[in-house]
């Protein structure tokens, strides 16, 4: 019910803030445990998901979804249903924050002359890389430093450019 009035609710940095830090308490420990537990069929699930994520670099809605994607089949390859439970409480919140983080991310890439792909497949290509190699230590450290990027756009999302994505159509 909190989730539902809190995604109704005018845009508020502070409601994505704190979900990233939920973000930050789990998902680390996600990715860990999908290095240590994915079968193959899930490993080759993960990177068919970062594929669709680099075919739909310059579509936000698509790649929002293809990263939504991603990071569910990852918590499935966890094999820890509470875990899995707890993140789908969170999905439609998530791609409201993918939606308008990846505004800040484009800006940003743009100033630093790096095209978006840079910033976003290599965070998420270091993830998919500790989960391919089995490498749990790898997998959460490349998913805290995804999610602490993240935190670092969402403050900077300004309010009257993510309301367009985050308020219901």
């Amino acid at each position: 019910e909190v989730m539902t009035w809190a995604m109704n609710a005018p845009w508020s940095r502070e409601f994505f803030r704190q979900l990233t830090e939920v973000r930050m308490a789990v998902e680390p420990r996600a990715a860990a445990l999908a290095a240590r537990n994915a079968t193959v069929a899930e490993l080759d699930e993960i990177v068919h998901r970062y594929e669709d994520m680099e075919r739909a670099l310059g579509d936000e809605k698509a790649w929002a979804d293809a990263d939504v994607k991603f990071h569910q089949v990852m918590v499935r390859a966890t094999h820890n249903d509470l875990m899995i439970s707890l993140l789908q409480i969170f999905q439609n919140a998530l791609i409201n924050s993918r939606m308008a983080t990846v505004q800040v991310l484009k800006q940003e890439a743009m100033a630093r002359g790096q095209s978006p792909s840079d910033i976003i497949l290599a965070l998420h290509g270091a993830v998919l890389q500790g989960i391919l190699k089995h490498d749990p230590d790898e997998a959460q450290s490349a998913m805290q430093a995804l999610l602490e990027a993240v935190d670092r756009l969402v403050s900077h999302v300004e309010p009257e450019k993510a309301e367009k994505f985050t308020q219901p159509s």
